[in-house]
């Protein structure tokens, strides 16, 4: 059967040929850690049996790719997901050590395109993604590069030390669950299962039933005795130094990403377009077995063009962008972009009643000395100065300044909620409360930046808007800083920064219109088990189209769809100043949700995003909503620039990321409620995961977790 099956490495096996049945094959299977036992056993007999279920018919396919009326309601999958199968065997087999991550992505190690160090024990590998899509008339293979985190190989103490040192509160469990060791004092192989909570100074065994871990027996000094030990047991604890372990080659990381990982990995990952085209039509489809139709796909008959399919497309002009006074000229067609020099926003908020909080957390190079440091007073007035000029209307007297110096970094408390609790009490202190606080971070400790968050949002009822003091205090691009913190501060405010001209959507607004967004995150790699998911709905409030408050909540774990969204829809529509609830109960006829989107982008290859019309009562047109699409990207209130989404779609993602704040001790994998942590199931745990959550939330007080004059304005930008 070699070159002439496919399988999944689970239960699914595509034939190119008739297998004749019943068939059984019979494997010899040595268990995981025999090799260590004094005594062998002898290797375990498995038969695999091997059960025709159906043929694979590719006509009724062809006939729904033609378009053929009768084969509408045809299910395409079966054939889709064979063939995905089967492409997935020649860059998934064994002997060309390719490693294939998640659902088709593959990674091969490559001297023209090696690996590259993230820090932290891990490396950043480029690969590819293949998966088979239907067509007009045919099939197609979408090919696009990817990349992901790797393990470093090497001794896993030293690994393990990197990585806890790249971030404060990193978690050794995080970083050695599931990776595969070598061990150096028996060389056998094993499969982590997780970091013992005690290490070796502290950890006591009876020698006879652990004899095997008498270091003095192997002749080894530790180097590192206060590295937590690691379990290498199966259903029995089975304790090892991390320093006799060697990370074994090849292994990708399935854990939560480090903040810092995640930014060195954007660096590797972002190229240019004709860079990703070489990769793909070059190493791209060598390593996917495109080239010489490698078996099986020879096998099945299966032929795939090596050239890119050209695709006819437009270059939409970009709409007229007003601020206040008129038009903006000067746009950059090419980059879809503009300046703020000698333009004022379009509606200018009042600054009044605002404070600065000075953070201190040891970053002595970066932080200014107190409050009454005069950089930091010229800083300041500087900035309000800016929002002067950009039309906002500022109290003429400096603001309240005060500075909270932060507890040092404990490994008892690796969430630093000592930080939020001391950044709480200055702020409650302060005689007069602020509508708006201007926070000058010493870093960008995430812990840090989620507990201000939550703190201010859920508790407070105070809008913040965070700078870091090394980019503040920078008098190299210095002016435009300020009016990129400007932008957040009169659109927090109730301000509109820019607006689309009349005559670009005068067809949209005859009537009352609002323009809705949704989204839903969903809890990753390292997180309590049961941690909810939070959806999101933005929606405008006026013909300006320009604010978007916010209705989050928590709902089921890892669920798509919106659960509470008719009472976030009634929410949106009372918020909307000219639009009733028979208004929505009339079947929304002019609500509109783009998701997504395909513009312009920050850096690298912007990612494409597919529209879809639901339904469309009002007749807009496929040119016009086109259009609209495009034009809406422009209206991104804090950047001067398209970006690469419909904005409220983007409002919708920002809004969930801000709800991550809340609930950031479950996202870390840190639970007051349950017993452990990223591990467990069953529907009692995640009630409790569930009531923990909404304790977070506040959710007895707003179901949006704000509440208060903050659930009216975009406090998540």
């Amino acid at each position: 059967m070699t070159g002439k099956v496919a399988h999944d490495h689970s239960s699914k096996l595509i034939s190119s040929f008739k297998l004749p049945q019943p068939l059984e094959i019979k494997l010899m299977y040595t268990e995981e850690g025999e090799e260590e036992r004094e005594q062998k056993r002898e290797p375990k007999q498995y038969v695999l049996n091997i059960r025709f279920v159906q043929p694979i018919e590719t006509q009724s396919l062809i006939n729904y790719l033609e378009g053929q009326p009768q084969y509408r309601g045809y299910d395409i999958m079966p054939v889709i997901n064979a063939l995905n199968v089967i492409f997935a065997m020649h860059p998934n087999r064994v002997v060309g050590g390719g490693v294939m991550v998640g659902r088709n992505k593959f990674f091969h190690p490559s001297p023209t395109a090696p690996p590259v160090s993230l820090g932290g024990g891990l490396e950043a590998w480029r690969g590819f993604y293949s998966s088979v899509r239907p067509a007009w008339k045919q099939l197609m293979v979408n090919v696009n590069v990817c990349t992901t985190a790797f393990y470093t190989p090497g001794n896993l103490a030293e690994r393990l030390i990197e990585f806890m040192n790249a971030s404060f509160g990193a978690r050794p469990a995080a970083f050695v669950k599931g990776v595969r060791v070598r061990t150096t004092h028996l060389g056998y192989r094993k499969t982590v299962k997780t970091a013992a909570k005690v290490n070796a100074r502290q950890h006591k065994f009876v020698a006879e039933d652990l004899g095997r871990l008498r270091w003095s027996k192997y002749n080894i000094h530790l180097k590192y005795p206060d590295l937590p030990l690691i379990d290498v047991g199966g259903q029995k604890v089975n304790y090892l130094p991390a320093e006799v372990c060697i990370i074994l080659e090849n292994q990708p990381f399935r854990g939560k990403l480090l903040d810092e990982h995640t930014a060195a990995m954007i660096t590797v990952a972002c190229q240019p377009p004709n860079i990703n085209a070489q990769a793909i039509v070059g190493r791209g489809i060598q390593e996917l077995g495109f080239t010489q139709t490698a078996s099986p796909l020879n096998a099945f008959g299966v032929n795939i063009g090596t050239e890119m399919a050209v695709v006819p497309g437009r270059i939409l002009p970009p709409p007229v962008v007003r601020y206040q006074g008129g038009p903006l000229s000067g746009i950059d067609e090419e980059r879809a972009s503009w300046n703020l020099r000698g333009v004022r926003f379009s509606v200018g908020a009042r600054l009044e009643k605002w404070a600065v909080l000075l953070i201190q957390d040891g970053n002595r190079y970066d932080e200014f000395a107190g409050p009454d440091d005069p950089e930091l007073l010229r800083t300041i007035d500087g900035f309000a100065d800016t929002c002067r000029r950009s039309g906002m209307s500022v109290d003429k007297t400096r603001p309240d300044i005060v500075a909270v110096q932060l507890p040092p970094r404990r490994p008892e408390d690796p969430l630093r909620r000592q930080a939020a609790q001391r950044i709480r009490e200055t702020l409650t202190s302060m005689k007069t409360k602020p509508k708006i606080v201007l926070v000058v971070l010493s870093n960008g400790d995430r812990h840090v930046y989620s507990g201000l968050k939550h703190l201010c949002d859920v508790f407070l009822d105070v809008a913040t808007v965070c700078v870091h003091a090394a980019k503040i205090r920078k008098e190299k691009g210095q002016v435009q800083y300020f009016a990129n913190v400007a932008l957040k501060f009169n659109i927090k405010l109730g301000g509109v920064n820019h607006e689309l001209g009349e005559q670009n959507v005068s067809w949209l607004v005859q009537e009352p219109t609002m323009i809705v967004g949704m989204d839903v995150t969903h809890p990753g790699a390292g997180t309590v088990k049961g941690t909810p998911s939070i959806a999101a709905v933005v929606a405008s409030v006026d013909r300006r189209l320009s604010q978007y408050p916010a209705s989050l909540r928590l709902q089921e774990s890892r669920k798509e769809m919106i659960t509470d969204l008719q009472s976030m829809m009634e929410e949106r529509l009372l918020a909307h100043t000219a639009v009733s609830l028979s208004f929505f109960s009339g079947a929304g006829r002019r609500c509109s949700a783009p998701r997504g989107g395909g513009i312009a982008g920050l850096q690298g290859t912007t990612r494409p995003t597919h529209y879809y019309v639901v339904r469309d009562e009002i007749g807009i047109g496929a040119n016009r909503l086109q259009g609209l699409t495009n034009d809406i990207s422009y209206t991104f209130a804090r950047a001067t620039k398209a970006v690469s989404l419909a904005a409220p779609a983007y409002y919708a993602d920002l809004a969930c990321e801000r709800g991550r704040c809340y609930i950031h001790s479950l996202l870390q994998g840190v639970s007051d409620a349950a017993a452990t942590t990223t591990s467990g199931s069953g529907k009692g745990e995640n009630d409790e995961v569930m009531n923990e959550a909404k304790k977070l939330w506040r959710f007895d007080k707003s179901p949006n977790g704000v509440g208060g004059a903050l659930k009216d304005t975009m406090f998540y930008l």
